[in-house]
């Protein structure tokens, strides 16, 4: 019953946040990220679940902009090493991650990139 009980949790979740995903982006954030775009190849790496990378893919009008990304809920691995795994897929040259965290900055320097932070 627990297992049933929670699968419909999720699945009213996933419902929820892709109603919500278009417009709980912080203002302007659209517009930034499409003008980097213009310049800059774009990828994402998270600590999420899978499914919210799938939804953020999907229902955001930015989705469509991101390259590559990677999240702990595939493959089960710190962001350090996501982070890594992106760049080498990828064979990026001379990559840069923004985060807005320690623990952002931390990882992009185990994964030996740039960092930048973004508040």
């Amino acid at each position: 019953k627990r297992k049933n009980l929670s699968q419909c949790f999720d699945e009213f979740e996933i419902i929820a946040v892709q109603e919500s995903a278009p417009t709980a982006l912080y203002s302007n954030v659209v517009e930034g990220i499409s003008r980097l775009n213009l310049h800059y190849k774009l990828f994402v790496v998270s600590n999420c679940e899978e499914r919210y990378l799938e939804v953020f893919h999907c229902h955001t009008p930015i989705g469509q902009l991101i390259l590559d990304s990677e999240c702990f809920g595939r493959t089960g691995k710190l962001k350090h090493e996501n982070i890594r795994a992106v760049v080498d897929r990828q064979r990026l040259l001379s990559p840069c991650y923004i985060g807005d965290t320690a623990g952002d900055e931390a990882a992009a320097a185990k994964a030996g990139v740039l960092f930048f932070h973004a508040r």
